[in-house]
């Protein structure tokens, strides 16, 4: 394949319309959505060749709402989101559920559809990149965000914003997360749920593959009430 003939930081834009078209052709289910360009654009500046390129950002879409893959459109990622955040961070999650609609977590939207592109600089987003595509879980983007609720949402709450306040409010931060901190507290999280006694059925598909899990980490127990009656459709 050819390289990229193009300034670093400045990619050619015949080159980023071949890899969409590209893309559009491999992925026909999903063709073109607007936001594609925000999660292709990043990747021209680490990366030279055009296939390489390629097939990273294929992986990235694969990870992304954007994706057809089971449990892997907003709606399902929201609701991970909102289970996580119930299990590990009570405080928040009934905070939430009592103001307006903010369980909905409109707030979060951008992070899923966009990657996080938006919430970081570039020398920030590509290591947590890194971290969400070599993660043992296919959905670390929810430890990630559950990350991003836990370090930066109890100033929301001290201040007792209401829905639109926390929606403004969390788009106000784009650029100022920490990313070390961010993924820290994230693969804390991811720990602290595997360490769990039992584990949610529901959330099974966070965890990953049996003992595909980190180095030291415990492989968890899962159970839920339809469990019980032997009809999980989990297990």
């Amino acid at each position: 394949s050819s390289g990229i003939n193009a300034e670093y930081g400045n990619p050619n834009q015949a080159c980023l319309k071949r890899l969409l078209i590209h893309y559009y052709l491999h992925r026909p289910e999903i063709g073109y959505v607007q936001g594609m360009s925000d999660l292709l654009i990043p990747l021209f500046t680490v990366i030279r060749v055009e296939s390489e390129i390629f097939w990273c950002f294929d992986a990235i879409m694969n990870r992304s709402a954007f994706s057809q893959g089971e449990n892997c459109d907003l709606h399902h990622q929201l609701a991970f989101l909102r289970e996580v955040v119930g299990l590990l961070l009570p405080d928040i999650y009934n905070y939430l559920s009592t103001t307006g609609d903010a369980l909905t977590l409109t707030c979060c939207h951008r992070w899923f559809l966009l990657f996080f592109k938006r919430e970081f600089s570039l020398p920030d987003l590509l290591p947590l990149w890194d971290t969400l595509l070599s993660a043992p879980s296919p959905f670390f983007q929810v430890f990630i965000s559950a990350a991003m609720i836990s370090l930066y949402f109890p100033p929301f709450l001290k201040s007792n914003c209401t829905a639109t306040d926390i929606l403004m409010r969390c788009q106000g931060l784009a650029g100022q997360f920490d990313v070390r901190k961010v993924i820290k507290t994230a693969r804390n999280m991811y720990r602290d749920l595997l360490n769990m006694p039992v584990v949610p059925c529901s959330l099974r598909p966070l965890v990953g593959p049996q003992g595909a899990v980190w180095h030291g980490y415990r492989i968890p127990v899962f159970s839920c009430f339809e469990c019980k009656k032997g009809k999980c459709k989990y297990s």
